[in-house]
């Protein structure tokens, strides 16, 4: 296991949710202004900003492939994204009683 020795800026609000992808060589976070971010871990560089929710990311998981990125916001809404695009592909509205 590698120990993180650098630390990785892009957010300017506050970071509430970070998962690792499969081969731990990206890093995605979710911040509470509705941004993710992924970073390339080994250029320490960010390789993509998603942008679409309208409240605070409150998780974040990769796919086992690492192309997709599902998120879930306090705006109600769980979005799967494909990494390699800008825009959210997907959206899942949660309706009352916690339900899709």
């Amino acid at each position: 296991m590698k120990i993180a020795s650098e630390s990785l800026s892009g957010h300017t609000s506050p970071v509430e949710c970070v998962k690792f992808g499969q081969c731990e060589d990206i890093v995605c976070a979710g911040s509470s202004n509705g941004s993710l971010k992924i970073w390339d871990l080994e250029a320490a560089k960010i390789i993509r900003t998603l942008l679409g929710h309208k409240g605070n990311v409150k998780c974040v998981d990769f796919h086992p492939y690492g192309d997709f990125v599902a998120s879930g916001s306090s705006d109600s809404n769980i979005k799967l994204w494909d990494k390699r695009r800008k825009g959210s592909i997907f959206t899942y509205k949660v309706i009352s009683d916690n339900r899709f």
